[in-house]
């Protein structure tokens, strides 16, 4: 599992939108899809459920969702300490 991955997913969280997720990262939708279905495929659970309107987190998308967000306050502070 890679760390773009965790962020790519975590902007989609926040944006319930693969379309304005890679908008917001710079990125094709193809590119955060893909790093989505990484993540699937790793955790061997579907995270989002795709629908017109956006997205959906499916149970474990939600606790992933939120482990990975403390994943990232962690890293972010461990850099700060480094820094």
């Amino acid at each position: 599992m890679q760390l773009q991955a965790i962020l790519y997913f975590n902007e989609l969280v926040r944006s319930r939108s693969i379309r304005q997720a890679a908008e917001t990262l710079g990125v094709s939708p193809t590119a955060v899809s893909r790093q989505l279905e990484n993540l699937e495929t790793y955790l061997e659970a579907p995270l989002v459920e795709r629908g017109a309107r956006g997205i959906v987190l499916t149970p474990a998308g939600r606790l992933f969702a939120e482990r990975s967000e403390a994943m990232m306050r962690d890293l972010d502070n461990a850099k700060q300490v480094i820094e």
